[in-house]
């Protein structure tokens, strides 16, 4: 009996061993996968720390700092692609404003500093007080300029429009490069500049008369423009200064059509020429100025009996009378 219950202890201390051991075992890889699982938990990403992984859903998105950073650069890519795409469309809209007006509007201080004879022959486009804007949609500037070519009687397609000899002689003083606080010999230089281009008068849907009486009216705009300021200049460049405002006279003689302003600017030019020659003596170049405003001379009084001819005067007192003006030289 005793033998027995031995037997039996030894059974149950065997067993009882064996549950220690598979208990031992089970709790041993249980703590080496919680050492991995917490080493994993704490590791950084890209220098970022979190206690606690991100969560795969089934849509298969994670919120994590990772995607919360992607999310921001993607907002921020699409904020930025919006300002340029806006940026692109005023640029669009500011061109197409420049346009309009480089082909068809004439700003109101430049209409008023051109001759008569010009600012007459220029469209009077009417803005019906419409304002035109680069921050107002592209597509709403199109159609105001539509509709206002259209109420303007001309083609509603703002490049066939442009090209009406109307819009061109508007872009052509336009391109001259007219300055609103320009000093007087830059506009000087301007109005004659723009006078030479006048010349091209086929392009510009402009007959030959009208023509040289723009070119007559811009030409003697421009020695006004010069001799303005004769009396702010010293004396060594006078001669110079009443030389090329001769010349001006001169050529704004040649072009124009009308008889009297023919004559008067005939005179004007002689006169100048004259005080040209009162401060030859004074100017660095003296000398050789001297002989260039006897030579203008020389040409003025020979567009001079030409215009007195033209007039039915008696042939043979008017070639004395300029016979008579070529010995003062």
């Amino acid at each position: 009996m005793k033998n027995k219950n031995n037997s039996v202890n030894l059974t149950r201390f065997s067993q009882t061993k064996m549950h220690t051991k598979i208990a031992c075992c089970v709790l041993a890889t249980f703590l080496c996968s919680s050492n991995r699982l917490q080493a994993s938990f704490s590791k950084d990403s890209e220098g970022e720390s979190y206690k606690f992984p991100g969560i795969v859903m089934k849509t298969g998105f994670a919120v994590t700092p990772s995607s919360q950073k992607e999310l921001e650069d993607n907002h921020r890519r699409s904020v930025m692609r919006a300002v340029a795409e806006a940026a692109q469309e005023r640029a669009q809209t500011a061109k197409l404003i420049f346009a309009f007006k480089h082909n068809f509007l004439i700003p109101t201080w430049l209409r008023e500093e051109l001759p008569d004879e010009v600012s007459s022959q220029l469209m009077s486009f009417n803005m019906y007080d419409i304002q035109l804007s680069v921050a107002k949609p592209l597509d709403e500037m199109r159609n105001t300029i539509t509709a206002l070519l259209y109420f303007n009687g001309l083609e509603t397609d703002p490049l066939v429009a442009s090209m009406s000899p109307a819009s061109r002689l508007v872009r052509l003083v336009n391109e001259a490069g007219f300055e609103q606080e320009a000093s007087s010999f830059e506009k000087a230089k301007t109005f004659a500049l723009l006078a030479m281009r006048l010349d091209a008068y086929n392009t510009l849907g402009l007959t030959h008369g009208d023509s040289n009486t723009m070119m007559g009216a811009l030409y003697n705009k421009a020695a006004q423009e010069v001799s303005s300021v004769a009396s702010e200049l010293p004396a060594v460049v006078l001669a110079d200064l009443y030389t090329s405002a001769g010349q001006l006279k001169r050529w704004a003689a040649h072009r124009t059509d009308d008889s009297r302003k023919k004559t008067t600017y005939i005179v004007d030019s002689l006169e100048l020429f004259s005080k040209a020659r009162l401060y030859t003596d004074a100017a660095e170049n003296g000398e050789a100025l001297l002989d260039k405003v006897k030579q203008e001379q020389h040409f003025a009084l020979d567009l001079f009996e030409e215009i007195l001819l033209g007039k039915g005067l008696i042939e043979s007192g008017v070639k004395k009378f300029i016979a008579s003006r070529r010995l003062e030289i």
